[in-house]
C-alpha cells in the first residue's frame, strides 16, 4: 500500500505556541481527505470480482492501480468535491484545543480513574 504522512498541524494550535500557518492547516486537510479517499477507493476495489486465469491481473497491475488510487485521491482532495477537508480544517479554525487531552498523571490511582471517567458511581468496598 502506498501512504504519505500527515503533518501534525493541529498540535501547535491548540498550545497557543506560534504554528503553522492558516494554508499549513489547510494542506493538511487536504492530505487527510486524500487519504481517506484512497482507502475508500482501496476498498471499492477489493468489492470488485478480480479476472482469474489469463485474465488475473498481474503484481505490476495491481501497484499501477495502488498509484492511480493514490492520484486519483490527490485529484479529488485538491478540487474539494467531497469536503472532508473543508469540514476539518473549520472545525480546527473555530475550537482548535477541542480535541487534545489534559496531561496525565505519572501513576494514577484506580480510584482516580473511575471518578473521573464516571463509570462506577458506588466507592470501592460497597461504600458510596
Amino acid at each position: 500500500m502506498v501512504t504519505r504522512g500527515i503533518h501534525p498541524v493541529s498540535a501547535n494550535l491548540s498550545r497557543g505556541t506560534p504554528g503553522p500557518s492558516r494554508s499549513a492547516l489547510a494542506k493538511a486537510c487536504r492530505e487527510f481527505e486524500s487519504l481517506f479517499i484512497q482507502a475508500m477507493l482501496k476498498e471499492m476495489r477489493k468489492s470488485v470480482p478480480r479476472g482469474e486465469g489469463i485474465f488475473a491481473l498481474s503484481t505490476g497491475e495491481e501497484i499501477f492501480g495502488e498509484f492511480m488510487d493514490q492520484e486519483l485521491a490527490r485529484q479529488v482532495a485538491g478540487a474539494g468535491v467531497v469536503g472532508i477537508a473543508r469540514i476539518v480544517e473549520s472545525q480546527q479554525v473555530l475550537d482548535p484545543g477541542r480535541h487534545t487531552t489534559p496531561p496525565a498523571k505519572e501513576n494514577p490511582r484506580k480510584t482516580d480513574i473511575i471518578y473521573k471517567t464516571g463509570l462506577p458511581h458506588k466507592r470501592p468496598g460497597g461504600i458510596r
